[in-house]
């Protein structure tokens, strides 16, 4: 469904726009969750925010991100598609500052293995998932993944599967 709720196949379930909303207060904590000292942000506030270049078929990834986009005043750059993983990296290296980046989850091993060459094997993404996150962060020259559950909504998972 599209934001207003009026059916749109291009767009969110229910669940996706709930996720949506949530994903909000986990990425900024409000000043009271803050106060009542609820478990820290797992990245810093991001300085700029991408997803996908819409597809024909979906805007889910857009859609996902619009919130928090919204909270922080940010516009979300979508100028990259599916597969300029390239430009959207040499993009995202060009922001002093954490990102954030919603992308295709296909793609996503692509991106791992651009930023961590290393990784034996390269990280996959269950289809299905839609309760984790991952988090790169600079090692070195290089940069290091893990995965983070999210713990967002009901029956999400408890922690994130490992590398595999």
């Amino acid at each position: 469904m599209d934001a207003h709720g009026a059916p749109d196949p291009r767009g969110l379930t229910a669940r996706g726009w709930q996720r949506a909303g949530a994903l909000v207060r986990w990425i900024v904590p409000d000043e009271a969750a803050a106060a009542a000292a609820a478990p820290v942000a797992p990245i810093a506030r991001p300085e700029a925010i991408f997803a996908v270049a819409a597809a024909e078929s979906s805007l889910r990834p857009w859609l996902t991100v619009q919130p928090l986009a919204a909270m922080l005043g940010i516009e979300v750059d979508h100028r990259f598609a599916s597969d300029q993983v390239g430009s959207l990296l040499a993009a995202v290296r060009a922001i002093d500052g954490p990102v954030v980046i919603c992308w295709r989850h296909h793609d996503m091993p692509g991106i791992a293995k651009h930023l961590c060459p290393a990784l034996q094997p390269a990280p996959t993404w269950d289809m299905d998932c839609f309760d984790q996150a991952w988090r790169f962060t600079p090692e070195g020259e290089g940069w290091a993944m893990d995965r983070i559950a999210q713990r967002l909504l009901p029956g999400d998972a408890p922690a994130p599967p490992g590398l595999r």
